[in-house]
């Protein structure tokens, strides 16, 4: 008897695998799931048909590498990939119908990216346009740690 044909005849199915079950069995014969007497379950939908549930959620990848390359940094490509894989995994986010999660990842990693640009950016500004003064104070403080921890050349 075939496969079809058992599902036709049966009267109850497995719901572990969706065999059909012909008398009262206690166990199933194909996935050896228990089946309780005198239990009503439904027949496995057709073949390629879902079961009408709501669709399973996954995390979003690029969401989840946005946050890593944002706290990485990796002299700013780290930073610049974040902003990148941020934007393009919240995009995706919002447009799978419910069905990624990882928002909050992906803006985390936005943010995380557009520090880790801004703030060496920032750093290299105050430096640049103090000139002399910051490298004087610079000077100052290692000469101030130099005293506390001597230089060993």
């Amino acid at each position: 008897m075939s496969e079809t044909d058992r599902r036709t005849e049966a009267t109850r199915f497995c719901p572990g695998c969706g065999n059909g079950v012909q008398g009262n069995p206690r166990f199933c014969e194909k996935c050896g799931a228990g089946l309780q007497q005198g239990q009503a379950v439904a027949p496995p939908p057709p073949p390629g048909a879902s079961w009408g549930g709501p669709a399973p959620t996954k995390t979003n990848g690029l969401a989840i590498a946005s946050l890593v390359l944002g706290i990485l940094w990796l002299y700013w490509i780290g930073s610049i990939l974040a902003l990148i894989f941020g934007f393009i995994a919240k995009s995706q986010i919002d447009n799978s119908n419910g069905t990624q999660t990882g928002r909050g990842l992906a803006v985390a990693g936005i943010v995380l990216g557009l520090i880790g640009i801004v703030v060496p950016l920032l750093a290299v500004a105050a430096i640049t346009f103090l000139g002399e003064e910051a490298d004087q104070q610079f000077t100052e403080v290692g000469d101030t740690l130099g005293l506390i921890v001597p230089f060993v050349p």
